[in-house]
């Protein structure tokens, strides 16, 4: 008989992402937004950036002339990546967000002396927010509300100079709460009311009730693909698979990943070798998800059918030209014990398991998928890509594990494992 581990295929894929900051920036197509009154730079036809000098001052009517000037020198060559705010997952963006949270808390509250004492805190921790958050639109409120209005005054100055948004990336599972910048532009226009002295609303209308989230990778037990994973505007993600099948040795493939919903993802892939030609998919479906992402728990429905013209078994080649199928479910639970680290554990069963294997029609060749559990400890390096150790099919297991991909080693029966499961 010819026993199936984890699907037809094992699967090794390489995820290839072409993602390059251009060193050259076009001038002419820098767009002055009216509302915000600042200039930005579409960088594709969703996403802008808003560019800063050399000074990191936002680019708006007052110095764009400047700035022209200061790229001619540079041959237009612009350093994207000092400019923007850095994306690396880190363990203190839980703190960070926390901190901004009990911020407008305070304030809200009138603790205006917590909340500048707060707000000193947090620079300490994260120097970058005073440019990636409203950071200074707050500590501006705080001193007038102390009555030391030329402190006011300057870091309300500093808001519309340094300021690019209204949350930073750190502030994970906020990326898109502001997609718009409609409330920073709000903020923007309330700062410059106040400067010249007009009467405004109530500053109480741009305090945010954030509640600090943990960031979870794609595809880990438990948790759908995460929103920020999409680039602004893009709903798919797409890969080149290449894999290693039980037939014929090596395959190549195409897999796809739709949202569909907030809770619920479509997964599809294809793959093709020598005499194998296969595709399946699953429906992944977040079933509980705790509102600060701590905890998480889906449920996978899958599919896969493949079609081949030889079986090799123990060296023996069969030609048995016949299509095989298989479904069933994946139920899987994560748990963020602090904000790199977590548990996650799951199940799946297949139909055809070694209590309902396919008989071939000829030679009488048994197939079968394993019904298998897993129960790991995750370790966060980067977004995406984590240590994992645990048990898996009661064996001791440690490894890698990125976007859905694993690269384990089996220390009970020795062996080295890869396999790739985006259910």
């Amino acid at each position: 008989m010819i026993h199936f581990n984890k699907s037809i295929f094992l699967l090794i894929f390489l995820l290839v992402i072409f993602s390059s900051c251009s060193t050259t920036l076009n001038f002419n197509h820098l767009e002055y937004d009216k509302k915000l009154e600042v200039y930005k730079y579409p960088i594709d036809i969703n996403n802008s950036i808003v560019p800063r000098n050399e000074n990191f001052q936002l680019i708006d009517s007052s110095n764009v002339d400047s700035f022209y000037v200061e790229l001619e020198t540079k041959g237009f060559r612009y350093n994207f990546d000092e400019n923007l705010e850095k994306d690396k997952l880190k363990y203190d963006d839980f703190e960070i967000a926390k901190y901004y949270s009990e911020i407008n808390k305070l304030i809200a509250s009138d603790e205006f002396q917590s909340a500048l004492s707060k707000l000193n805190q947090l620079e300490i921790i994260y120097p970058d927010v005073k440019k990636y958050s409203d950071y200074l639109f707050l500590k501006a409120i705080t001193y007038e509300k102390l009555d030391s209005l030329d402190s006011a005054k300057k870091f309300y100055a500093q808001f519309l100079k340094y300021s690019s948004g209204k949350y930073s990336k750190r502030f994970r599972g906020y990326r898109d709460s502001d997609i718009n910048d409609s409330i920073w532009g709000l903020e923007r226009k309330y700062v410059n009311q106040k400067l010249t002295g007009y009467s405004i609303g109530d500053y109480h209308n741009f305090l945010s009730d954030i509640e600090p989230k943990f960031h979870y990778n794609s595809f880990q037990p438990g948790f759908l693909i995460n929103p920020e994973d999409y680039s602004r505007g893009v709903k798919w993600i797409t890969m080149f698979v290449f894999g290693l099948n039980y037939v014929d040795g090596f395959g190549v493939g195409y897999q796809v990943n739709r949202k569909i919903k907030s809770n619920i993802d479509i997964n599809l892939w294809a793959m093709t070798s020598g005499n194998t030609l296969s595709f399946g998919g699953g429906v992944p479906i977040q079933i509980f998800k705790s509102s600060n992402n701590r905890f998480g728990l889906k449920l996978s429905p899958f599919f896969s059918l493949a079609h081949t013209d030889t079986i090799l078994v123990e060296n023996i080649s069969y030609g048995v030209r016949q299509g095989v199928f298989n479904f069933g479910a994946k139920l899987s639970g994560g748990l963020y014990l602090l904000p790199k680290l977590s548990l996650g554990a799951y199940y799946r069963y297949n139909y055809h398991n070694a209590n309902n294997p396919i008989l071939t029609k000829k030679y009488d060749i048994n197939i079968w998928w394993d019904n298998e559990y897993d129960l790991s400890i995750y370790y966060t390096i980067s977004k995406g890509f984590s240590l994992k150790a645990g048990v898996y099919n009661g064996d001791v297991t440690g490894g890698i594990s990125w976007s859905g991909w694993e690269a384990i080693y089996n220390f009970t029966d020795p062996e080295f494992i890869i396999r790739i499961d985006m259910y």
